[in-house]
């Protein structure tokens, strides 16, 4: 990708047991995570003209079971577009969030808000 450009993941997390859960973002641009409505990890990124890798940032949450809304967005503004996130609890190494306890938001709304279903007559 060329230029600059924002992305936004919505989603939820599927937690099966309560723990605190450590995450790591490493990003080379802009970069946060917000569970519960609550930020977890802000990562400004790298410097501009850097070649240094992605910035790494550790944030840590309590979570009871159950589905959590996720949030993870990314700005992109120059060099290689990198976005990383891992986790861990305390008896595990850190590693890639899996996509199995990940649901993306629906989207577009499950009402009709938009007027989407207008009947043809």
């Amino acid at each position: 990708f060329s230029g600059e450009f924002r992305i936004q993941w919505e989603g939820e997390l599927e937690i099966s047991k309560e723990e605190s859960y450590s995450f790591t973002l490493d990003s080379s641009g802009p970069a946060t995570l917000s569970i519960d409505g609550d930020t977890v990890i802000e990562n400004p990124g790298i410097p501009k003209g850097s070649a240094a890798p992605p910035a790494s940032h550790i944030g840590e949450v309590r979570l009871k079971p159950g589905l959590h809304p996720i949030n993870v967005t990314f700005q992109h503004k120059y060099g290689s577009p990198q976005i990383y996130l891992y986790w861990s609890s305390p008896y595990e190494n850190p590693r890639p969030l899996p996509w199995s306890q990940l649901y993306p938001a629906s989207p577009w709304p499950l009402n009709d808000t938009n007027n989407l279903a207008q009947s043809t007559d």
